[in-house]
Parts: structure tokens; C-alpha cells; sequence
């Protein structure tokens, strides 16, 4: 998957777009964006469990070189499989 331009267009490709500006007032950047976890995006301001799993599932396909879009039955179930994947590896972490 091609590197998004900045961080704004990698919100708008997943559809949150509107919660740029919240970002960007932290000074948060798509590099750092990309290092980012559930509770840092809260602390953020992604207060919104919906938005908050949204990026974070987003993240992590990212990180795996999964596409960020697709067919909505794709994306729940890819979201999903990720996020079970996630929570395994902090699982063996401990």
C-alpha cells in the first residue's frame, strides 16, 4: 500500500476526515498518528468509542499492509480480525 500523502488524507480515506482539525490541534501528524494506540487517540480527543476503534483498526492494517477500504462486510470483519489480533499480541506481551 502506497504511503498517504499526509494525515488528513489517510483520515479521509477511512471516512474521519471531520476529526482532523482535533488531531492537528495536538500536533499529531501522520507519522506520529501511525504510532498510536486506543488510549492515546482518546487522549487525543477521540472520545467516541466508534471513531476510536475505527482509527485504531486502521492503524493496524495499515502496520499489516492491508487495505483501509473495501466492502463494508469486509471492512467489520477485517476490523475485527485485527483488533483479535491486536489484543493477542499484547496478550503474549505479558
Amino acid at each position: 500500500m502506497p504511503y498517504p500523502a499526509d494525515l488528513k488524507a489517510f483520515l479521509n480515506n477511512i471516512g474521519l476526515s471531520k476529526y482532523y482539525p482535533v488531531l492537528e490541534s495536538q500536533d499529531i501528524d501522520l507519522d506520529v498518528f501511525l504510532t498510536l494506540d486506543e488510549s492515546d487517540l482518546e487522549k487525543a480527543g477521540i472520545k467516541l468509542i466508534g471513531p476510536k476503534r475505527k482509527m485504531s483498526a486502521a492503524i493496524s492494517r495499515w502496520h499489516k499492509n492491508a487495505p483501509l477500504i473495501g466492502t463494508p462486510e469486509e471492512q467489520v470483519y477485517a476490523n475485527y480480525m485485527s483488533n483479535q489480533v491486536e489484543k493477542l499480541e499484547q496478550e503474549l506481551e505479558k
